[in-house]
């Protein structure tokens, strides 16, 4: 290939239309028509579906894209070529460890963000106001929150999943499927679907020790503190739902915080990185709001 672009023996178009399409369904659909299209199972393989995607995905981290439409599952990308054709004389870029940092208040994410030497840490953010009459700020903050992910070599303190299950969660009258599917959707088509994670880290406690903690971090105020507790099992219920969902392809990592701080930094470095695209993991949190399961 470096040949090729080397001595100018290949075409590189102006423009790129990037269509992404969740694993899942593509492999359902080779099934189906597999044998009359005689389509190349290694064609459908996870691997080198994993592959194809992340090239893309890293050539894009940093450029100007153009989200055309996401419906029915797909999410259609365009940007400009030139690039490609510089790239491609270097080294294909390394995928970088995307690490989410969840859990209940307390737990000792901060801590660990900062202690931890392996990744960039990003630390927590404030998101703002909003109803669930009128919940655009909280959109906008979870978008906002997922752009991250294109920062490099990154752990994201509090993500942007504890900004989804905050709006499901946190009310007073309980969100409906309908309202639930609708939050996603507007979501989706608001952010580049070939972004990845590699873990998902989630922290839990019971509830006595995140009360201990709490009380002895005099640091940190905490004004929501009581709220999130109350909605608690619910946050966690999502999680354990969607890698129960996500089967062999899930990188959810339930981690009970009952140790050290450098203990479990150490536990979550050994952990395997297992990238996920947000194509994918949006399909799966779609399907469990339809199974009413989250």
């Amino acid at each position: 290939m470096n040949k090729l672009v080397n001595s100018n023996n290949i075409f590189i178009p102006d423009k790129l239309f990037f269509i992404l399409y969740p694993f899942e369904l593509i492999n359902k659909s080779h099934n189906l028509l597999g044998k009359e299209k005689k389509t190349q199972n290694s064609l459908v393989d996870y691997k080198y579906y994993l592959k194809y995607n992340l090239f893309f995905s890293n050539m894009l981290k940093d450029k100007k894209v153009e989200i055309i439409e996401t419906k029915e599952n797909r999410q259609y990308i365009l940007t400009k070529c030139d690039f490609i054709y510089h790239n491609l004389k270097k080294n294909l870029p390394v995928n970088d460890s995307v690490v989410l940092l969840d859990g209940a208040p307390a737990i000792g994410k901060t801590s660990i963000g900062k202690k931890q030497s392996t990744h960039k840490y990003i630390e927590e953010f404030k998101y703002k106001k909003y109803t669930l009459a009128n919940y655009e700020n909280q959109i906008e903050s979870i978008i906002t929150r997922i752009k991250c992910l294109s920062n490099g070599n990154v752990i994201l303190d509090t993500s942007f999943l504890m900004g989804i299950t905050h709006l499901f969660y946190s009310h007073n009258r309980k969100v409906s499927q309908d309202e639930k599917l609708i939050i996603i959707n507007k979501i989706v088509k608001k952010i580049p679907m070939y972004l990845y994670i590699s873990k998902i880290i989630y922290l839990y406690a019971d509830e006595k020790t995140l009360l201990s903690r709490k009380e002895s971090d005099k640091n940190k105020k905490r004004k929501h503190f009581n709220d999130n507790i109350k909605y608690l099992k619910d946050e966690i219920n999502f999680y354990k739902k969607l890698d129960k969902r996500m089967e062999k392809f899930s990188n959810i990592y339930m981690i009970k915080a009952d140790k050290s701080i450098k203990e479990i930094i150490d536990t979550i470095n050994i952990l395997e990185n297992k990238e996920v695209l947000l194509v994918d993991l949006f399909y799966y949190i779609l399907d469990c709001i339809k199974r009413g399961e989250i």
